[in-house]
């Protein structure tokens, strides 16, 4: 384990792949990191670099004061970081109450408003003539008509809020996708009614053609005290669920035109923090478009450690405004997994008819890091291993 140069403990919101990454990194450098999530069961409160664990509260409100009395426990401002949309939605929203006991780095509260609202950030992207397709904010009053006569078929439709569509009610009845897409007006009819059940915010968007290999993210992180520090491109060569996921299988590259678009849009926005510009590049035109910006850390923000930069460390020393490290002049191409979805992954794109089986099997092994594991912190892979691996060996038997 490493010395840092500060004893400063950290606190994690969430406890997923993002939290697991976060709660590694900073553990190796001899930080106690306390983590809050909402269910004990899930990986980062595996890792043996969790000091502690709090479950939290499902109310926002309530959140805020177990954060309050986590720091009037401790003697110092901690160090507080957010690894999904809904911590970042909550942290934005009560900023000033937690700046007094809490060291953060997070935009302000106009851009994450931008970057979280679907329909905020389509306006933003057509005002700044970014390359995005066209999408119209949902109502109730919304009819199918006037989607026609204002976007082209086919297309898709997602949340104004992502985490709205991860709730245990919503997974049940359409699955784990991140959009939908509909290719006729009659799907529409027939979505829209089933989604007002569960979010009243919704956006439709002119779907962006292309394989599922076409999908790529531009990472960057940004100090308030010295501007951009590091970014990297990836390209996700695989995503789960297929066709409408998130990234599973990630290559680092190199692509200036997407690095240019994802620097001027983080301008543009005067963007502090960390940053995902995910694009997909349109079969038709072979043109990169933004289709979604994430405010906080991806889940595949391992690559930056796989790649050579330990971002959440990093991250931690920017906020106690310590002198930061040298950053590599270029991160090492690498190849980095998440094996908890990428097995089905693999899986599903044997069934497309897309993989053979021996093809599955050589992607499988054929990898540089996964997010699960660590020579030096063994239980979350056993975990991702022990629910993972009897349900990908009976797929591909």
């Amino acid at each position: 384990m490493k010395e840092t140069m500060s004893a400063v403990p950290a606190v994690v919101l969430g406890g997923g792949v993002n939290g697991l990454g976060v709660i590694r990194s900073l553990g190796r450098h001899g930080i106690p990191v306390t983590l809050i999530n909402r269910n004990r069961q899930d990986i980062a409160t595996r890792s043996r670099y969790m000091t502690t664990f709090i479950k939290a509260p499902d109310d926002p409100k309530e959140l805020i004061d177990c954060l309050l009395d986590l720091a009037a426990r401790c003697h110092e401002r901690q160090a507080l970081f957010y690894t999904s949309d809904i911590f970042l939605e909550i942290v934005s929203q009560y900023r000033d109450r937690l700046a007094d006991h809490y060291r953060f780095i997070i935009s302000d509260e106009k851009s994450v408003g931008i970057v979280l609202g679907k329909d905020a950030f389509d306006r933003f992207t057509a005002e700044q003539g970014l390359p995005a397709p066209r999408g119209v904010e949902v109502t109730a009053e919304t009819s199918i008509s006037e989607l026609e006569d204002r976007l082209t078929y086919p297309l898709v439709v997602k949340p104004q809020l992502s985490f709205e569509w991860r709730v245990a009610r919503f997974v049940d009845e359409f699955g784990s996708v991140k959009v939908i897409r509909c290719d006729t007006p009659d799907e529409m009819r027939d979505l829209l009614p089933r989604l007002r059940q569960h979010t009243s915010r919704l956006l439709v968007q002119e779907a962006i053609l292309g394989e599922d290999d076409a999908h790529y993210s531009f990472y960057s992180y940004r100090s308030p005290r010295f501007g951009e520090i590091v970014c990297l491109c990836v390209n996700k060569e695989r995503i789960w669920p297929i066709h409408n996921g998130v990234g599973s299988f990630a290559r680092v590259v190199t692509n200036a035109e997407m690095c240019e678009i994802g620097t001027r849009l983080l301008n543009t926005l005067g963007w502090v923090g960390v940053a995902s510009i995910c694009f997909k590049v349109e079969r038709r035109t072979g043109r990169p478009m933004i289709h979604e910006v994430n405010g906080r850390l991806p889940q595949l923000h391992g690559v930056f450690q796989a790649a050579g930069v330990d971002l959440p460390y990093l991250m931690y020393l920017d906020a106690l405004d310590v002198p930061l490290p040298k950053m590599p002049d270029r991160p090492r191409s690498v190849t980095y997994r998440i094996l908890s979805i990428d097995g089905p992954a693999l899986l599903a794109y044997r069934r497309d008819g897309q993989l053979s089986r021996l093809q599955v099997l050589m992607k499988a092994l054929r990898v540089d890091a996964t997010a699960e594991f660590g020579r030096d912190d063994w239980k979350p892979a056993l975990m991702a291993l022990r629910e993972a691996v009897p349900s990908f060996l009976r797929g591909l038997l």
